[in-house]
């Protein structure tokens, strides 16, 4: 088992076969859950968030393992972590203001306000 001192948890050492789980278990130890919570709860992901001062630092920490285990450049490492966080990463609350911006401005929102308005 590897002991990771920055955040006191025990689990195994991330490798190809197991880095999804061991960044389930990251995510969620910075939230102040474990990953029994999230197994517990089959809508874990849509039940807790982050905020995107975690997120980012989480995101800086899973490149850069993800760029080490499969000894990869970092913009394979971002769209992979991308892919990673499409799938099992947690919502990001309260919304950043730029993503509201872009939503509010976006023309499916326009087309949905001009469908309300009639």
């Amino acid at each position: 088992m590897h002991t990771d001192e920055k955040v006191g948890l025990r689990y195994p050492k991330p490798n190809r076969e197991n880095i999804a789980t061991y960044l389930v278990e990251r995510q969620m130890s910075i939230i102040g859950k474990t990953f029994e919570d999230a197994e517990n709860d089959k809508d874990w992901f849509r039940n807790y968030t982050m905020t995107q001062e975690q997120f980012l630092e989480f995101k800086k920490e899973a490149v850069y393992l993800i760029k080490k285990v499969f000894k990869c450049n970092k913009a394979y490492a971002e769209t992979n972590f991308d892919w990673w966080n499409l799938n099992w990463g947690l919502r990001i609350f309260p919304i950043p203001e730029d993503v509201r911006i872009l939503t509010a401005n976006s023309p499916f929102h326009a087309r949905k306000k001009e469908q309300s308005d009639k």
